[in-house]
């Protein structure tokens, strides 16, 4: 059973005030949103769009390789995060395939605790993708407005909960997500809605330059000749792990430090990294450096899990079971949710 605001109620917690942090610009932008923005949907009123199509509005965050701006569509007035790329740097650091995926497999996607993409197009300069808007901010600001950037425990598991619930999801359509942190967890209505695709992967496929089912993806450009790409994959019974060392420091997997291949069990590892960071406001095997934290990962073998006084005994126990040394070892998302720690919520659920 999905979580939703229907069968749980939201904790009475700052979360509701993010908003309030934000750029007063912001403010002015929201006025008179369209009744359809309540119901999430966003209708194409063009067969291609082009940057015109939309009033930009403030940045609402930046990266290496992109920035994220809020916008509104001036035909429909629908609000939403513009996603805009470089085309130059993505070729300089040749990471277009990587966009390509994240196109692709987030096209795919359609779950209540994702993000949505509604489109994508481009121009000469840039690639932007139309992703839905999470008027409540990241799960990183909202832990920053805690004294010690750590969430209460009964907010942290409904967060959780719904975050094992869109990983679930997306196992199921064999994607690992590859990249959980706090960064990439964004908040909408009280709702997770889980983001950033970039290191997305598919398992039991090989990523090449062949052609499967002629899915073609397209990005849109007006100012020239339409160019068309695939991200094709050639399915391999073989091969159901990634060999790929990606990811953000402190949720790296034993497998990955040790270049051992992974499968969807790395996402159970950070899932409980996320647990311990958002109630402690800092992760369990942080070190100094890169060494430092590889050796405290590859060390949870024999050293026992150090948590807070003021963890819970349940949570000290869900976290004991779930950061594990052998990925094979790691219990199942299904098994997670019978975890006591959230009886709470099953409860409401029943």
């Amino acid at each position: 059973m999905i979580l939703t605001k229907q069968n749980i109620d939201a904790p009475k917690t700052p979360v509701l005030d993010i908003k309030q942090q934000q750029n007063i610009n912001k403010k002015e932008f929201n006025k008179q949103i369209p009744q359809n923005q309540q119901n999430n949907k966003f209708e194409q009123n063009f067969k291609f769009w082009e940057i015109n199509d939309f009033e930009i509005g403030p940045q609402l965050g930046k990266g290496k390789f992109s920035e994220v701006f809020l916008a509104r569509e001036k035909k429909s007035g629908f609000l939403l995060a513009l996603k805009k790329m470089n085309k130059k740097y993505l070729k300089n650091y040749k990471i277009e395939s990587q966009i390509k995926r994240e196109i692709m497999l987030q096209k795919s996607t359609n779950h209540k605790n994702i993000i949505q993409l509604y489109g994508f197009f481009s121009d000469q300069s840039h690639i932007y993708l139309l992703l839905e808007y999470s008027e409540q901010g990241d799960l990183y600001s909202l832990m920053h407005q805690y004294p010690k950037k750590n969430l209460p425990e009964q907010l942290a598991k409904y967060f959780i909960f719904q975050i094992i619930e869109s990983l679930q999801y997306l196992h199921s359509l064999n994607i690992v997500h590859r990249d959980l942190k706090p960064e990439n967890i964004l908040i909408s209505n009280n709702l997770i809605k889980l983001a950033d695709f970039g290191l997305c992967a598919q398992l039991q496929y090989n990523l090449n330059n062949q052609q499967l089912n002629n899915d073609t993806y397209e990005i849109q450009d007006k100012s020239q000749q339409n160019t068309n790409f695939q991200e094709n994959q050639q399915f391999n019974q073989q091969q159901d792990k990634r060999k790929t060392f990606c990811g953000t420091l402190d949720y790296i997997s034993p497998e990955m430090f040790l270049k051992e291949g992974h499968d969807y069990k790395i996402d159970i590892w950070s899932v409980g990294i996320l647990m311990y960071e958002i109630c402690a406001g800092y992760p369990p095997f942080e070190g100094s450096n890169f060494e430092e934290t590889k050796q405290n990962v590859l060390n949870c073998q024999k050293n026992k899990l150090k948590c807070p006084e003021y963890f819970s005994y349940e949570l000290k126990q869900a976290l004991q079971q779930i950061l594990v040394f052998n990925p094979q070892e790691r219990p199942t998302f299904e098994e997670i949710k019978k975890y006591t720690w959230f009886s709470e919520i099953k409860n409401q659920q029943n």
